[in-house]
């Protein structure tokens, strides 16, 4: 297992679990803008779902929407399983998502996950994105116009930031960036986030 995923899989990853709850209606708010300039869409599968807020709450914006979620720690796959159940139609699954393989979804996302990946394994994280995406891709991350790690919480080797959407861009030229959004913390009440909305050319 690579360190990273390690790191996450246990305590820490527990502790981060149970401190990112209770933000549905925040994130209502950030999906509304960041998929602004997308067409609705009928299935989404997000990597790094954590207790599936997120997804939570794309079902309350698109109850008939087809929700899966992958996570990595065992407590929060567990609280993503019990809450995807509430759903009309969503799948929770565990494990690393570098290490499988899915069906093509009409988006594949992150929200918090790839500034914790170790730079090694982004190429891989990328490659899942695409493969897994029909139609979009969303990233919302932090961003910066150069690579570099911050200490987080702490840690070292545990939170990188770079421009993520860039790279995607410029790993796949079919990829055509709809949309950009800036999700200010004083105004969302979570950090500051970029969210990259891409489409793949049909």
């Amino acid at each position: 297992m690579r360190q990273t995923e390690a790191f996450w899989q246990g305590e820490f990853g527990n502790e981060y679990t149970e401190r990112n709850r209770g933000r549905i209606e925040i994130n209502k708010r950030f999906f509304t803008r960041a998929f602004m300039a997308a067409e609705w869409f009928d299935s989404l599968i997000e990597f790094g779902a954590g207790s599936g807020e997120n997804l939570m709450a794309l079902n309350e914006l698109a109850p008939k929407m087809t929700l899966v979620g992958v996570d990595i720690n065992p407590l929060a796959y567990q609280m993503l399983e019990k809450n995807l159940d509430k759903c009309e139609s969503a799948l929770a699954l565990q494990g690393s998502f570098l290490n499988m393989t899915f069906p093509k979804y009409d988006c594949a996302m992150t929200k918090g996950v790839l500034i914790h990946m170790a730079p090694e394994d982004l190429q891989t994280a990328y490659e899942k994105l695409y493969e897994t995406a029909g139609r979009y891709i969303l990233i919302a991350e932090y961003f910066s116009p150069e690579p570099r790690e911050i200490e987080y919480r702490q840690h070292a080797g545990k939170l990188w930031t770079r421009d993520f959407g860039g790279e995607m861009l410029d790993k796949y030229p079919d990829l055509k960036l709809l949309d950009v959004s800036f999700h200010y913390n004083r105004t969302t009440g979570q950090d500051n986030i970029t969210a990259w909305l891409m489409e793949k050319d049909a």
